[in-house]
């Protein structure tokens, strides 16, 4: 495994930039972490492989969104991230991707995830929060939306080794929310 170098900006831990081909195959990595289906991952693969062509072309070996976009402009046509249809939105996700683990070192499941499985150190606070939610009448779709999106910021905080809640500041939460 490629070893990263965390730095400090602000209280967020980001991710030092890796060269190119060392992104892929770290974010490949955790893609299968995740449990991305084989399938899928392939499809990302083959725009990555794209995207290098692209960044060799133009002798640049580090990636970051302003290359990414430059990318999906000039590869596919793509410059507005509404109502995209499979293709292209697809296209979007792999650089998206790219990016998320360039600043947050963590690529987020975007599956719905049945049942839920909180990180330890917030397991009882995000039960309890549901519990109380659940005793003050809101809908079972709402609380399932909660729980996913509970699910994910456990996970979140889990590769940011969190080991107690005491530990979760505003930089955490704004890391999340920006995955």
């Amino acid at each position: 495994m490629v070893s990263t170098t965390k730095i400090k900006t602000g209280g967020i831990s980001m991710q030092e930039l890796l060269p190119f081909n060392d992104l892929i195959s770290v974010v490949k990595e955790e893609l299968y972490r995740v449990k991305y289906k084989e399938s899928r991952i392939n499809l990302y693969v083959s725009i990555w492989e794209t995207l290098g062509q692209f960044m060799r072309e133009r002798d640049l070996k580090y990636f970051n969104m302003k290359i990414g976009l430059n990318f999906l402009e000039d590869q596919y046509g793509i410059t507005v991230f509404k109502h995209l249809n499979s293709s292209s939105g697809l296209k979007v996700r792999a650089i998206n991707m790219l990016g998320e683990y360039q600043l947050h070192g963590i690529i987020l499941s975007k599956r719905r995830v049945i049942g839920k499985e909180y990180y330890p150190p917030v397991k009882k606070a995000f039960d309890g929060f549901i519990q109380s939610r659940r005793c003050n009448g809101i809908s079972e779709k709402t609380l399932q939306s909660n729980e996913l999106y509970l699910s994910r910021f456990s996970e979140y905080l889990s590769k940011q080794k969190i080991n107690a809640i005491s530990e979760i500041n505003p930089g955490h939460i704004l890391g999340f929310v920006n995955t």
